[in-house]
């Protein structure tokens, strides 16, 4: 399907480019250590490649994890798949706090994260980036796959730093225009030109000699200027520079 959506790219409108499945979980000491090992595994069973993750600022749930997830993938009838993507893509990362479990959930930015904490406001008003979020130890990831319904067609491969799942704005075309008054013509071609120097572009619109310049001219004698003067130049770069 990817490279079918590869091959069609700029010929007809597609979704996103999906890779591989990805899932976060995010948990506290709380959190029970078999129920994580098991949404973990659920998630590895996808693929070969499909990154799973714990991030947790308790140590004893981490090597609790650790310690379960062979036996939890052996219980599948076929369990090579899991196996392999948790031996090659399976992580646990341990945090100080859950602030830094925040920092380092939007940094990896995956397709799936569920939080299996205290607090599940906060963690909903601190995450960024993420496909789909499910809140609490009942919010299993694989009922975003199949049944809860929101989306199952989300950002992968860290692409949810700038982008959500799909929606019916990934297919609309956005078109926009500019119509600028001639009282406002005046300021907005001296700010225009105070950029177009600072990039280093000679073309300015206002030269005293040619059409624009004219135009210029004539507008400003009757239009309340705004901006910086002709003079403003080395200013208004200087002020740039600094930002």
């Amino acid at each position: 399907m990817a490279e079918a959506k590869r091959l069609l790219y700029g010929e007809v409108g597609i979704d996103v480019f999906a890779g591989p499945s990805e899932s976060l979980v995010l948990a506290d000491a709380q959190a029970d250590p078999h129920i994580i090992a098991v949404d973990l595994m659920s998630q590895a069973e996808h693929g070969y490649d499909s990154p799973v993750c714990l991030v947790t600022d308790s140590r004893p749930l981490a090597s609790a994890v650790l310690e379960l997830m062979p036996a939890v993938i052996a219980e599948l009838p076929e369990p090579q798949v899991a196996k392999s993507c948790w031996d090659n893509y399976g992580e646990v990362i341990l945090c100080r706090d859950r602030n830094e479990m925040a920092e380092v959930a939007d940094e990896l930015s995956m397709e799936h994260v569920q939080v299996m904490a205290g607090d599940p406001e906060w963690w909903l008003g601190r995450l960024r980036n993420y496909g789909s979020l499910f809140l609490g130890e009942g919010s299993t990831v694989s009922y975003g796959d199949k049944t809860s319904g929101p989306n199952h067609i989300l950002p992968t491969k860290r692409a949810a730093r700038y982008s959500g799942g799909l929606s019916v704005g990934k297919f609309i075309k956005t078109v926009t225009y500019q119509e600028v008054s001639p009282r406002l013509t005046a300021g907005s071609a001296r700010w225009h030109r105070a950029s177009r120097a600072w990039k280093g572009w000679k073309a300015t619109p206002a030269p005293p000699t040619s059409g624009c310049g004219n135009i210029f001219q004539k507008r400003s004698s009757t239009s309340r200027s705004i901006g910086p003067g002709p003079d403003a130049g080395p200013l208004f770069t200087r002020a740039l520079n600094l930002r």
